[in-house]
Protein backbone atom coordinates (compact mmCIF):
# COMPACT_ATOMS: atom_id res chain seq x y z
CA UNK A 1 0.00 0.00 0.00
CA UNK A 2 1.45 3.23 -1.10
CA UNK A 3 0.73 6.74 0.93
CA UNK A 4 1.19 10.39 -0.40
CA UNK A 5 4.22 12.05 1.12
CA UNK A 6 3.54 16.29 1.39
CA UNK A 7 6.34 16.65 -1.22
CA UNK A 8 3.68 14.37 -3.17
CA UNK A 9 6.15 11.38 -3.72
CA UNK A 10 4.72 7.81 -2.86
CA UNK A 11 5.96 5.72 -0.59
CA UNK A 12 5.28 2.09 0.70
CA UNK A 13 3.39 2.28 4.13
CA UNK A 14 5.87 1.32 6.84
CA UNK A 15 4.15 -0.27 9.68
CA UNK A 16 7.51 -0.18 11.78
CA UNK A 17 7.56 3.03 11.13
CA UNK A 18 4.65 4.07 12.24
CA UNK A 19 5.53 1.95 15.40
CA UNK A 20 8.41 4.11 16.13
CA UNK A 21 6.65 7.48 15.90
CA UNK A 22 3.78 6.02 18.23
CA UNK A 23 6.58 4.51 21.07
CA UNK A 24 8.24 8.41 20.29
CA UNK A 25 5.23 10.14 21.55
CA UNK A 26 5.06 7.71 24.50
CA UNK A 27 3.25 4.80 23.57
CA UNK A 28 4.18 1.83 25.23
CA UNK A 29 5.31 -1.56 22.87
CA UNK A 30 1.66 -2.71 23.30
CA UNK A 31 -0.70 0.05 22.42
CA UNK A 32 1.64 1.12 19.78
CA UNK A 33 1.20 -2.45 18.18
CA UNK A 34 -2.33 -2.61 18.59
CA UNK A 35 -3.00 1.11 17.55
CA UNK A 36 -0.46 0.58 14.00
CA UNK A 37 -2.51 -3.21 13.72
CA UNK A 38 -6.14 -1.35 13.90
CA UNK A 39 -5.19 1.73 11.17
CA UNK A 40 -7.29 1.52 8.10
CA UNK A 41 -5.35 2.09 4.67
CA UNK A 42 -6.40 3.40 1.67
CA UNK A 43 -4.02 3.25 -1.84
CA UNK A 44 -2.65 7.20 -1.97
CA UNK A 45 -3.93 7.99 1.63
CA UNK A 46 -2.04 11.46 2.41
CA UNK A 47 0.61 11.32 5.26
CA UNK A 48 -1.76 14.29 7.55
CA UNK A 49 -4.64 12.08 6.50
CA UNK A 50 -2.97 9.05 8.28
CA UNK A 51 -1.75 10.94 11.32
CA UNK A 52 -5.20 12.09 11.68
CA UNK A 53 -6.52 8.46 11.44
CA UNK A 54 -3.70 7.14 14.01
CA UNK A 55 -4.74 10.51 16.68
CA UNK A 56 -8.22 8.81 16.45
CA UNK A 57 -7.19 5.48 17.20
CA UNK A 58 -4.26 6.80 20.10
CA UNK A 59 -7.37 8.74 21.63
CA UNK A 60 -9.52 5.42 22.24
CA UNK A 61 -6.55 4.71 24.31
CA UNK A 62 -5.50 7.54 25.78
CA UNK A 63 -5.81 11.29 25.13
CA UNK A 64 -2.36 12.65 26.66
CA UNK A 65 -0.73 10.49 23.85
CA UNK A 66 -2.90 11.56 20.99
CA UNK A 67 -1.98 14.93 22.34
CA UNK A 68 1.78 13.91 21.93
CA UNK A 69 1.92 12.00 19.03
CA UNK A 70 0.05 14.72 17.13
CA UNK A 71 3.05 17.77 18.63
CA UNK A 72 5.81 15.38 17.40
CA UNK A 73 7.59 15.53 13.85
CA UNK A 74 10.51 13.86 12.41
CA UNK A 75 12.97 16.55 11.18
CA UNK A 76 16.42 16.57 9.30
CA UNK A 77 19.14 17.43 11.47
CA UNK A 78 21.05 20.21 10.73
CA UNK A 79 24.27 21.87 12.86
CA UNK A 80 23.18 25.42 13.60
CA UNK A 81 27.05 26.78 13.74
CA UNK A 82 26.55 29.94 15.98
CA UNK A 83 23.99 28.03 18.09
CA UNK A 84 24.82 27.13 21.85
CA UNK A 85 24.08 23.18 23.42
CA UNK A 86 20.46 23.39 24.55
CA UNK A 87 18.82 25.38 21.98
CA UNK A 88 17.41 24.63 18.86
CA UNK A 89 16.05 26.59 15.80
CA UNK A 90 13.08 25.63 13.67
CA UNK A 91 10.54 27.05 11.30
CA UNK A 92 8.39 29.47 12.68
CA UNK A 93 5.35 27.34 11.41
CA UNK A 94 6.61 24.56 14.52
CA UNK A 95 6.50 27.60 16.86
CA UNK A 96 3.12 29.32 15.87
CA UNK A 97 1.02 29.94 19.00
CA UNK A 98 3.48 28.96 21.66
CA UNK A 99 4.83 30.62 23.91
CA UNK A 100 8.72 32.57 23.14
CA UNK A 101 11.35 30.40 23.40
CA UNK A 102 9.21 26.98 24.16
CA UNK A 103 10.70 24.21 25.01
CA UNK A 104 10.95 20.60 22.78
CA UNK A 105 12.01 17.46 23.87
CA UNK A 106 14.06 15.36 20.78
CA UNK A 107 14.69 11.82 20.77
CA UNK A 108 17.59 9.54 18.81
CA UNK A 109 17.55 5.97 19.45
CA UNK A 110 17.63 5.53 23.30
CA UNK A 111 18.46 8.98 23.90
CA UNK A 112 16.67 12.13 24.61
CA UNK A 113 17.18 15.59 25.08
CA UNK A 114 15.30 19.13 25.76
CA UNK A 115 16.09 21.90 23.85
CA UNK A 116 14.82 25.78 24.36
CA UNK A 117 13.39 26.47 21.01
CA UNK A 118 14.15 29.63 18.84
CA UNK A 119 12.26 30.62 15.00
CA UNK A 120 13.43 31.21 12.55
CA UNK A 121 11.40 31.80 8.98
CA UNK A 122 14.03 31.07 6.80
CA UNK A 123 14.86 27.84 7.98
CA UNK A 124 13.49 24.73 6.22
CA UNK A 125 10.15 23.38 7.49
CA UNK A 126 11.96 20.14 7.49
CA UNK A 127 14.65 20.88 9.98
CA UNK A 128 15.90 21.63 13.16
CA UNK A 129 18.94 23.57 14.00
CA UNK A 130 21.23 22.42 16.59
CA UNK A 131 24.56 22.83 18.26
CA UNK A 132 27.30 20.03 17.63
CA UNK A 133 27.27 19.44 21.10
CA UNK A 134 23.61 18.78 20.88
CA UNK A 135 24.38 16.22 17.95
CA UNK A 136 27.27 14.29 19.70
CA UNK A 137 24.92 13.99 22.86
CA UNK A 138 21.84 12.81 20.74
CA UNK A 139 24.29 10.55 18.68
CA UNK A 140 23.27 11.85 15.46
CA UNK A 141 24.74 13.23 12.22
CA UNK A 142 24.04 15.91 9.77
CA UNK A 143 21.33 15.39 7.29
CA UNK A 144 19.81 12.21 10.19
CA UNK A 145 16.54 12.54 10.99
CA UNK A 146 15.23 13.04 14.97
CA UNK A 147 11.60 12.88 16.78
CA UNK A 148 10.80 16.30 17.85
CA UNK A 149 8.16 16.63 20.25
CA UNK A 150 6.66 20.10 20.52
CA UNK A 151 4.52 21.23 23.73
CA UNK A 152 0.88 20.98 23.39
Amino acid sequence: MKIRKKSGEHEDFDQNKLKRSLLNAGASADVAKRVSERIKLSEGLSTDDLRMRVAEELLKENAALSGAYLSSRSLIVRTGSDLTPGNAEVHTEHTRGLRPNPGAVLFSANKRAEVRLQHVPSASPREIHLSKADMDGLGVQEGSRIAVRFPL
